[in-house]
C-alpha cells in the first residue's frame, strides 16, 4: 500500500489527488513544518520539488514548492516556499501535502492505493456481503482490512493473497474468502 489514507466518500471514481503527508506542527522559528508521512515509500520525498497544499476539509488546494526535506523520524522536516516564520507554519497545522494522480508513485501489478480501496463493498464467498472497507491498519507483517456494516461490530481480516480473490475498483467490489472461524468471531 502506498500514498493516501484519508477518505470520506462513497466509491465511484478515483480521487484526483493523493495525500502523501500531513503537517502536524511547526518546527523551529523559520517556517519549517513537521510532516507525518502517509506513504510507506519515504523515498518519494527525495526528489519532490512541487506538490499541493490541501486543507483538512479538502475544499482548498494550492500548489507549493518544496525547498527541502530532511528526516526526523517518525516525521519529516519540510521547508515550503513562502513560509518564513513559525506563525505562518502554525496556520498549516492539519493541512496535507498532496500529489495529483499523474505524479503518484507507480505501484506494482496487483497493488492499490489505500484511498482507492476504502469504500469498496467486501463480499465473502460463503457469507455474502460483509460491509464496506472502512480502514486499513498497516502492521509490520501485513495490512489488516477493517470492514464496517451498520449495526454490526467491525470485522477485521488479514490482507493476504489467499484471502483476497479479486479487487475491482470500477465495480467497487472486493471478493474474499475469510479464514475458517473468522466470520463467527465478529458476527
Amino acid at each position: 500500500m502506498s500514498d493516501s489514507h484519508r477518505i470520506d466518500r462513497d466509491r465511484t471514481d478515483p480521487l484526483p489527488f493523493l495525500d502523501i503527508g500531513r503537517i502536524t506542527a511547526p518546527h523551529g522559528i523559520s517556517g519549517e513544518v513537521r510532516v507525518f508521512p502517509l506513504t510507506d515509500r519515504l523515498d518519494r520525498f527525495d526528489h519532490l520539488s512541487e506538490c499541493f497544499l490541501t486543507s483538512p476539509d479538502s475544499q482548498t488546494r494550492r500548489p507549493v514548492r518544496i525547498m527541502s526535506v530532511r528526516p526526523n523520524p517518525p516525521q519529516l522536516l519540510v521547508r515550503l516556499e513562502g513560509l518564513e516564520d513559525r506563525d505562518q507554519a502554525e496556520r498549516l497545522r492539519g493541512w496535507y501535502l498532496s500529489v495529483d494522480r499523474a505524479h503518484a508513485i507507480k505501484l506494482p501489478e496487483g497493488s492499490h492505493f489505500i484511498c482507492d480501496l476504502i469504500g469498496l463493498t467486501v463480499v465473502d464467498t460463503q457469507h455474502g456481503v460483509l460491509g464496506k472497507l472502512s480502514d486499513v491498519l498497516q502492521n509490520m507483517a501485513h495490512d489488516v482490512y477493517v470492514v464496517a456494516l451498520p449495526g454490526q461490530p467491525d470485522l477485521l481480516f488479514p490482507a493476504l493473497k489467499r484471502v483476497i480473490h479479486r479487487i475491482d475498483l470500477s465495480e467497487g467490489l472486493m471478493e474474499v474468502t475469510l479464514p475458517d472461524g473468522l466470520y463467527e468471531i465478529y458476527r
